[in-house]
């Protein structure tokens, strides 16, 4: 008796196994059957599908400039550091001046020389002026004669001569040597053309500034440039001015708006693509140039559009189905896809607006099965 019992035992645990094993995947058990296949659904609506193609690129400051002396010179001071936000007009190297002072101090004397001597011509002609006139007079009245008349003349014609070239050349050369020479004194102190950060400094004081040769560069990083390279296939989807969603996963996580600037006409072999720019806000100063960037460029959109969740479709030779519920039962949809993204796709043929698709369990149905909704109609 014990034995048999044994052999009921084993044969009762078999049948369980075999049922457990093969039934609950086809989702045809007694069980199932009565109580519906449960599945989750989601509605069919009106909605957007939107292509995004990623696009690596990397950031870059909005401007760079390099700041060149325009005189050489030992370097006295330099009044910045790497990192250093500087104004426009602000101080940034000083070369030494005493020589530069010396030039200006002695071009001042000689244009007050040549002053001087302009004021002088300038009194010897009127007294010129005056002699002859009176002489003039005098000759006219028969008083002189004709030879002291002439020489008063001849005395006229010579401080009129002198007073003109003492004024167009003495005194003209005498200004612009001064002018000069204050030029030389200005260009030894070294400004910020633009506003920015301190990017490089390539001098120290006591070494040699050179006309030609960078003393600092600085960069502008508010707002600061992205700078990709898009396909063929990409770049007659963007414009001048789109605004595109950017990442800089290094500085945050959250989505930037970047406007497109600039996109090259023509393709560069060298890049293997053609080249955009997007200019990207920077205020807290946290995009670096050199931090890679990721761009979401839209390629393709449809709006308005009948859009339903994309885990809903099964494909099976080539083609695309749906498994639609209506009271309480699945019955299988052919359907037409248009774009589809990650989440969603669009629909242009197969269902109407408010039908409600399975999204988990479809694939343990067969047309016209029973169902169990258990997410109670919810979407997604």
């Amino acid at each position: 008796m014990r034995r048999q019992g044994i052999v009921l035992t084993l044969v009762f645990l078999l049948v369980i196994l075999g049922l457990s094993g093969c039934g609950r995947p086809r989702g045809a058990g007694e069980e199932a059957q009565a109580e519906g296949v449960p599945v989750m659904v989601t509605e069919v609506r009106k909605g957007t599908v939107v292509l995004v193609q990623k696009v690596s690129g990397k950031v870059a400051p909005s401007q760079e400039v390099n700041v060149v002396p325009k005189a050489g010179g030992k370097v006295a001071t330099v009044a910045v550091e790497v990192g250093d936000h500087v104004k426009q007009g602000q101080v940034l190297v000083q070369l030494e001046t005493r020589e530069l002072v010396a030039a200006v101090q002695q071009a001042e004397a000689a244009l007050q020389l040549a002053e001087s001597s302009l004021e002088q011509a300038q009194a010897n002609y009127q007294d010129a002026l005056a002699d002859y006139e009176r002489m003039q007079m005098l000759y006219e009245q028969g008083a002189i004669s004709k030879q002291q008349y002439e020489k008063a003349k001849l005395g006229l014609d010579v401080a009129r001569t002198t007073y003109e070239q003492t004024s167009t050349a003495q005194v003209q050369q005498a200004r612009a040597a001064l002018e000069i020479a204050r030029s030389q004194l200005g260009n030894a102190t070294i400004t910020a053309p633009v506003r920015g950060t301190v990017a490089a400094r390539m001098v120290d004081p006591g070494e040699m500034a050179s006309p030609g040769m960078p003393v600092v560069t600085i960069v502008d990083l508010d707002p600061v440039l992205v700078k990709a390279v898009v396909s063929e296939r990409v770049v007659n989807k963007l414009d001048v001015g789109q605004v595109v969603t950017v990442r800089v996963l290094s500085a945050t996580e959250e989505e930037i708006p970047a406007r497109i600037t600039r996109i090259d006409p023509a393709s560069d072999p060298l890049a293997g693509g053609f080249p955009i720019e997007l200019e990207m806000e920077n205020p807290k100063g946290i995009f670096k140039p050199g931090m890679l960037a990721e761009l979401e460029v839209v390629t393709d959109e449809s709006r308005d559009v009948l859009v339903m969740d994309a885990r809903a479709v099964l494909r099976e030779n080539g083609e695309a189905s749906v498994f639609v519920v209506k009271d309480n039962k699945a019955w299988k949809h052919r359907v037409q896809l248009g774009l589809a993204d990650s989440k969603s796709v669009e629909v242009i043929d197969g269902v109407q607006e408010g039908d409600q698709v399975v999204v988990v369990g479809h694939h343990y149905l067969v047309d016209g099965a029973r169902v169990n909704i258990r997410n109670g109609g919810g979407g997604r």
